[in-house]
């Protein structure tokens, strides 16, 4: 059955062209432009024409994930052109939009897409972990900092992969649900305290946890993975090693969050 809602998906990277392909197969009109660089075989959703001359001729618009890089411009890392933010917004005031911040309906904070992303982020977080260690993760020694959404799956895939698993968070209730869960424990001052026994140190908390102090405590070895805006690049780098892993779904599983992003949109239209 042909939808009849006609799409125009803009900008984004590679998750945007799984949106489009998923929307395109549901049976759903629909278009992916600013995306001309794409490396991509011919195919009947991507366009390459200028999205202004043709935004008449939808009925909603889907804006990536994450919406801006320079909060200027559109992100369209797959495109020549720049498509000032101003200028989307006229563009789109008379259209439904979904996007991944308040302008239209906001599909980066339903419910069912947060906890997808946050289980597809642990999976591309595993991924960047076995690239920066030449050692097996069996019984390596993790430090997770917080136990939300991203916290828990983290934990729980790397608890999968037989690390030993040591949840670090400042609220009581969560240390307690992660002992439940049956991984060890600790509060802020104590997972400073013993920032020397992990081989890894997660960070899933906006908030910055530890002192200068605490963190060259590390191990040499010691790799400090930042998921959310929360270590000291420079102070973690003087130490041991610093990576940041924002945006593992997009790297690491563009399509599997692509199709989160396409069923979430496909169930709002058909209300």
């Amino acid at each position: 059955m042909i939808m009849k809602e006609k799409i125009m998906v803009l900008g984004g990277d590679k998750r945007s062209y799984y949106v489009a392909k998923e929307l395109y197969e549901k049976g759903y009109a629909v278009s992916w432009y600013a995306c001309e660089n794409y490396p991509c075989e011919p195919c009947g959703f991507v366009s390459k024409e200028d999205f202004r001359a043709d935004a008449h001729k939808f009925d909603t618009v889907i804006l990536p994930l994450p919406h801006t890089r320079d909060f200027r411009h559109l992100n369209t890392p797959f495109s020549n052109s720049k498509i000032d933010l101003d200028e989307l917004s006229e563009l789109t005031k008379d259209k439904r939009t979904f996007s991944s911040v308040d302008m239209g309906d906001n599909y980066f904070s339903a419910n069912e897409v947060v906890i997808a992303n946050a289980r597809l982020t642990a999976v591309g977080l595993l991924k960047e972990m076995l690239i920066y260690t030449e050692k097996d993760v069996m019984n390596r020694s993790v430090m997770v900092t917080g136990f939300g959404n991203v916290g828990k799956a983290v934990a729980k895939i790397l608890d999968n992969n037989g690390m030993r698993v040591t949840v670090c968070a400042r609220n009581k209730e969560q240390r307690v649900l992660a002992g439940i869960y049956g991984y060890n424990t600790c509060d802020i001052a104590e997972g400073g305290k013993n920032m020397g026994e992990y081989d890894f140190v997660i960070n899933t908390v906006p908030a910055v946890l530890f002192s200068e102090e605490s963190l060259r405590k590390a191990k040499k070895d010691c790799v400090f993975m930042e998921l959310a805006k929360g270590l000291a690049a420079e102070t973690c780098s003087n130490t041991a090693s610093y990576i940041s892993c924002k945006g593992m779904p997009g790297k690491h599983t563009p399509q599997s969050a692509g199709k989160v992003i396409a069923d979430y949109i496909s169930e709002k239209l058909k209300e």
